[in-house]
């Protein structure tokens, strides 16, 4: 590879870990950006910072603490952060990755419509494919979920991707709540969250 492809490629990977502090420079944030920097190097979005206005990303799961991004086919999905990425099949997934962070944290994404990476080391910003709607889904999305303590406790993203979203530096994973952040089924031991809407059925 020449010199010029090299920057080229790493320009590519690079824009997609600084999406977030890029955008909070230009609408006037500097310090939040700059004061973050080093989390901003470890942290991304998981998908295109312009591929959904803000307020997706403190949507309720419907079910439990996981998030739903309603995009198009095709829509690019990235490596939250760093660590050991596998890619699987499953009925209920579809075409889904896991991955396995340097923060401890296990990240899970769905319903990919095809893979851009084969097993293996990933770091924040990394495509690591098209998001779609195979497996167990009612329409095109990213499911994404956190897991912690050994991938036994599942976390609320929200917080995390709001964070990342606003160029701020993201809360610990271990920090993030267990429960509020979906709709739960209205049974007489779990009753209702009426004060969060239950968005489209999607898994």
């Amino acid at each position: 590879m020449t010199a010029r492809g090299k920057i080229v490629t790493g320009l590519a990977i690079a824009s997609a870990v600084l999406t977030v502090p890029v955008a909070a420079a230009a609408t006037g944030e500097h310090d939040a950006a700059a004061g973050h920097e080093a989390t901003q190097a470890s942290y991304a979005l998981p998908l295109p910072h312009d591929a959904l206005p803000r307020d997706e990303y403190d949507d309720p799961h419907h079910d439990y603490p996981s998030i739903d991004l309603p995009v198009p086919t095709g829509t690019d999905a990235y490596a939250v952060t760093s660590g050991q990425a596998v890619v699987f099949t499953d009925s209920g997934c579809g075409n889904g990755v896991e991955l396995s962070a340097d923060d401890g944290a296990l990240y899970t994404y769905c319903h990919f419509d095809s893979h851009a990476i084969s097993s293996g080391p990933v770091q924040p910003g990394q495509l690591l494919g098209a998001t779609g709607n195979t497996g167990n889904s009612t329409g095109p999305h990213l499911h994404f979920q956190i897991k912690t303590d050994g991938a036994a406790v599942l976390r609320c993203p929200q917080n995390m991707l709001l964070a990342i979203y606003d160029g701020l530096a993201p809360p610990l994973p271990t920090d993030l709540p267990t429960s509020g952040c979906s709709t739960l089924r209205s049974t007489a031991d779990n009753p209702r969250l009426d004060h969060l809407s239950e968005p489209a059925s999607q898994h």
